[in-house]
């Protein structure tokens, strides 16, 4: 299949006024305003029916914070910082789509199908953070703990209608879906959490004792809109509570060198589109229960390593990790033909999944101006319960650069980034991309403070290749497998102006 040729154009505007004075402390107002358009000729859905695709998106984003930072002298706070903002994210999805009804190739479309799926989020948030530093006997203390809590409302609606073109005289919508609709009703999410945390340090060694308590509920708030791609299946409300535990500890060999390890408890709470998706279409054959009780999909995880930091400014880690997942949340196939009339999808709980792997980075300066960068990575996944791969987890990927920087506010960079094939998938007809490598060229330059002005050519070779998180999941035979290729040679700049 072809690609789908796709032009996008994406504006930034970020402003800040901070006050500050001894007395008062400091005061910080943010705002941030991010959109970015998209239009995209879908040639892969041409058929005899569909003659043309036309897809316009928008993502709009606005947020404002305002954050209050004070120096104290109370006997269990050196510093406070209290922070409160909310976020108003958009996401509109609008498509053209001229087909043809009643007539064949080569006649004209003289139908135009519209469709407007969009995705609202608004998010309400405030914390408080306090540092304090102490010594009690030879061991120093840093400890820090706070709280915070937000609140977000969540919206998924999506309208579709037809008309005949020309002319624009409503006709009837095919069975299958009745429009509006949502495919998961409005949702309101709160959470809450408390952390402490503690730095303690005896000369070369630290040991860094934390707890963090989450709570987390969720209530869907459904509507006529909801009940209308619902077809009577069961919702709920999601609450969860979870305690994180973590002990980690660092100790200096030397002026250079020092070792690390940690252990820690993370925890995921059943997102909104996972509890109460529900949604069933007879025409396409498949529907999708809801599952609000969902458990809340925890992780220990273990990490130990090296790193290295010398007086030049080069610098290395290594390191190591091994995680294991429980009730990891995954999407699963319930019922299929014969056994059930259609085919029955839900987001279930996973039993245990274990992922383990190693990282490692570094940066070696040749002189002030020469600098060689890299780095390597490498993961391996298991569902324990049926032993097979995750397919969600990469090969061994790897980037390592040369950067000039000069002492006239410019750079370059030369970049080659390269990945092993993946061999390890969850089913023999799962694709397996192969192996390849990419060169970039990077450069920068500082015009004045204010303006800094930056450049790229990206696979300067055009290489053929598939990023492997793209494609995960996918089947060999999968017809529209070529549009997940990565884009082949391109070309960026960029202005950035900061006052």
């Amino acid at each position: 299949r072809r690609a789908n040729p796709q032009s996008f154009q994406s504006n930034n505007i970020l402003a800040k006024l901070i006050y500050e004075t001894p007395d008062s402390g400091r005061w910080r107002l943010t705002g941030e305003a991010t959109w970015r358009g998209f239009a995209t000729d879908i040639v892969s859905a041409r058929t005899a029916t569909i003659t043309e695709q036309i897809a316009r998106d928008t993502k709009k984003r606005f947020r404002l914070s305002l954050d209050w930072t004070q120096q104290l002298s109370w006997a269990i706070a050196d510093e406070i910082r209290l922070a409160a903002y909310a976020t108003d994210f958009d996401r509109q999805e609008h498509l053209d789509e001229y087909r043809r009804s009643g007539v064949v190739a080569p006649a004209p479309a003289n139908r135009l199908r519209v469709s407007d799926f969009d995705f609202r989020q608004q998010i309400f948030g405030a914390n408080a953070q306090f540092t304090a530093q102490r010594q009690w006997g030879a061991w120093d203390h840093r400890i820090i703990y706070g709280a915070t809590v937000d609140f977000t409302m969540t919206s998924r609606p999506r309208s579709r209608h037809e008309v005949t073109w020309p002319g624009g005289t409503p006709v009837a919508l095919p069975p299958g879906e009745t429009f509006p609709n949502k495919n998961f009703p409005d949702t309101h999410t709160t959470q809450a959490a408390f952390y402490i945390q503690d730095t303690i340090q005896w000369g070369a060694l630290r040991i860094i004792p934390a707890v963090r308590f989450d709570y987390y509920h969720l209530t869907p708030k459904p509507d006529a809109a909801f009940y209308n791609s619902n077809p009577g299946f069961a919702i709920g409300n999601v609450s969860a509570f979870a305690v994180s535990p973590k002990l980690g500890a660092t100790y200096d060999l030397n002026d250079s060198f020092r070792v690390f390890g940690q252990f820690a408890r993370g925890f995921r709470a059943p997102p909104y589109d996972n509890a109460n998706f529900a949604f069933s279409n007879a025409l396409q054959g498949y529907e999708i229960l809801p599952n609000f009780g969902l458990r809340p999909e925890t992780v220990n995880s273990f990490e130990a390593g090296l790193r290295g930091r010398f007086t030049d400014g080069s610098s290395f880690q290594v390191s190591g990790f091994y995680n294991l997942y429980k009730d990891f949340i995954n999407t699963v196939t319930v019922c299929a033909p014969p056994t059930c009339p259609l085919i029955q999808f839900q987001y279930q709980n996973v039993s245990s999944v274990r992922i383990w792997g190693f990282e490692a980075r570094g940066e070696y300066r040749i002189n002030p101006e020469w600098s060689l960068h890299g780095a390597v990575a490498y993961a391996n996944g298991t569902d324990q319960t049926t032993g097979a791969a995750i397919d969600s987890v990469d090969p061994l990927t790897g980037v390592a650069s040369l950067r000039y920087t000069s002492a006239q506010n410019w750079q370059v960079e030369a970049r080659m980034k390269a990945a092993l094939a993946k061999t390890r998938v969850s089913a023999a007809t799962i694709y397996q991309p192969g192996a390849y490598a990419t060169f970039d060229v990077l450069g920068s330059y500082e015009i004045n403070k204010h303006l800094t002005l930056r450049a790229g050519v990206f696979n300067i070779f055009n290489a053929r290749y598939f990023n492997a998180i793209d494609v995960a999941g996918l089947t060999s035979t999968n017809a529209n497998l070529e549009l997940f290729r990565a884009p082949g040679r391109s070309v960026s700049a960029s202005l950035t102006a900061k006052f």
